[in-house]
């Protein structure tokens, strides 16, 4: 099973393969430019990061409906 498998590597190097997984997964993050998704993005994050993985997706969709899809994308203010 998968749990076995995981299990058989040290966890120094799942940590590590984590680590580079996660910078992997941002690269597209710092493309963005307009400062109203940037904050989308942000309270996406921290809600993940301090709630729960519900918590910061409903945090960023009410964010992202509340300023407006528009002005997320095409606004740099």
């Amino acid at each position: 099973s998968a749990m076995w498998l995981l299990n058989a590597y040290p966890k120094s190097i799942l940590g590590v393969m984590l680590v580079f997984a996660g910078i992997e997964l941002a690269r597209p993050a710092r493309s963005i430019r307009a400062v109203k998704a940037v904050a989308v993005m942000l309270v996406t994050a921290a809600g993940i990061v301090v709630y729960s993985t519900l918590i910061g997706f409903l945090a960023g969709i009410v964010l992202y409906l509340l300023i407006g899809k528009d002005k997320a994308e095409n606004s740099d203010t």
